[in-house]
């Protein structure tokens, strides 16, 4: 019970397909409750966590060489031709093609809830990542003589970096002396702080309560002389039975 919040879990589903345990986490100054659910899929889910998207290619590097391509492109016909139309068709099929060459679409996963879980990627990592990108991007233009081994010696320092960040960042839990305010701060850092103003209300005995520390009270009184009541109210007198 706290403050702003009561701690209860009510669901409608059958008491057979349910499992509820009580859990020490040793982080908190209260226990934790854990509710297992047993439920069929439906037939027919298409749901998959490692869905493919298509994305399309767009660097800095890919627009600078289909601007160069377009320039070498001959447009006289479009100057020769009369009907509008057919010179923006032309016009078109020539943009989107050297666009869809120069851009291609690529199919990917989509790894949902990657933004939430790699908190460790920082901006080292994604400064290290461009660079990889560039200097892949040099190697396969052969521009200079070392690019591969630019990239090759680059590639390694970006995989030592990942698994250095990634050993700091959950280091720093463990060997944290409040480990309990630490895993607060990284709950903040994933989802940001939300400071979310609720407005409370209860009608209670006539009255219409607003204060939330009230209306937990009026809940917790309730839960708490619940059993003696429903006794009480069973054998239709003052004594509570145990």
């Amino acid at each position: 019970m706290s403050q702003t919040g009561i701690d209860y879990m009510v669901t409608n589903t059958n008491a057979s397909h349910c499992i509820m345990d009580i859990l020490e986490t040793d982080l908190s100054d209260h226990f934790a409750v854990a509710l297992t659910l047993t439920v069929e899929k439906e037939i027919g889910d298409s749901y998959t966590d490692c869905a493919k998207e298509s994305k399309r290619c767009v660097t800095d590097q890919n627009i600078q060489a289909f601007k160069a391509k377009l320039q070498t492109v001959n447009w006289n016909s479009l100057y020769n031709n009369e009907n509008a139309d057919k010179m923006f068709d032309e016009f078109m099929e020539n943009v989107l093609w050297y666009f869809d060459m120069h851009c291609p679409r690529k199919a990917s996963k989509c790894n949902r809830g990657n933004n939430i879980l790699n908190q460790w990627v920082n901006s080292d990592i994604r400064e290290a990542s461009q660079k990889l990108k560039d200097l892949f991007w040099l190697k396969q233009q052969k521009i200079f003589p070392d690019s591969q081994e630019r990239y090759t010696e680059h590639k390694l320092f970006y995989k030592n970096l990942i698994k250095q960040t990634k050993c700091d960042y959950y280091r720093s839990i463990e060997l944290a002396n409040n480990k309990s305010k630490k895993v607060w701060q990284i709950v903040i850092a994933t989802l940001g702080k939300q400071n979310k103003k609720y407005n409370f209300k209860l009608s209670h005995e006539g009255l219409t309560i607003t204060d939330p520390k009230k209306v937990a009270d009026v809940f917790a009184n309730h839960f708490v002389n619940i059993a003696e009541q429903k006794v009480k109210d069973h054998f239709r007198d003052d004594r509570v039975r145990h």
